[in-house]
């Protein structure tokens, strides 16, 4: 796994084995995959590397994720070490959490711990309209598309295709501004004019990774 750091601007320095790790292993895999078809020598050495991180990711969550003694679901935290206080559970788990394990293709859609992940993003931060990228219980900033993105591809993976929909309106009505229809960073759901930090080039990208995941399915 990556040493300790950090993939946001919150206070702390995690072991990121659903964030940091996933997206350096789906990089790896992409490499790997590319200089194997390209018939390159390095091809086999670096397939079998991805397989090696695979599996230390996937080792590393089957030892951490708990059955939560509030709700009765499976937990899965976003850094090791979690139980010993070493993560900011608001909007570090929302936001850089498992999720992203579904987004890569480490975990499968149809996993049970994307159904228990769903229960505990709804019991615990709440979803408006299909947004659900809730910076703290309670609060009305929300972060539009950072986690729509990832909740509607694996829903088009599950066949949920009424909730795809569902996420990606609600992200195109409430994550843009309402002059420039740029992506904006987050909103604050009781102001209107509220878009800070706009354009937001990778809600940008987002967005048109959506539309065209949306294309290919239609």
């Amino acid at each position: 796994l990556l040493p300790r750091g950090r993939s946001h601007d919150w206070e702390g320095w995690r072991y990121h084995i659903t964030f940091s790790d996933a997206f350096t292993w789906l990089g790896m895999s992409e490499m790997a995959k590319a200089f194997s078809e390209a018939g390159l020598p390095e091809g086999g050495r670096m397939t079998a590397d991805v397989a090696d991180y695979r599996k230390c990711i996937l080792d590393a969550i089957e030892r951490e994720q708990f059955t939560d003694p509030e709700t009765g679901l499976l937990f899965v935290p976003s850094s090791v070490f979690y139980r010993e206080g070493g993560e900011n559970t608001t909007g570090v788990w929302n936001l850089d959490g498992p999720m992203w394990l579904f987004y890569v293709g480490l975990l499968d859609a149809s996993d049970k711990r994307f159904d228990d992940m769903e229960a505990y993003v709804d019991w615990k931060y709440g979803r408006r309209m299909g947004i659900c990228g809730r910076m703290a219980p309670g609060s009305e900033f929300w972060y539009v598309n950072q986690s729509d993105d990832c909740y509607y591809n694996a829903y088009l993976a599950r066949g949920q295709y009424e909730k795809a929909l569902l996420v990606l309106n609600s992200a195109l009505v409430y994550g843009l501004s309402n002059d420039t229809y740029q992506a904006v960073e987050r909103i604050d759901a009781g102001d209107p004019g509220y878009c800070p930090l706009q354009p937001n080039a990778s809600g940008n990208g987002r967005y048109i990774e959506m539309m065209r995941r949306m294309v290919i399915d239609e």
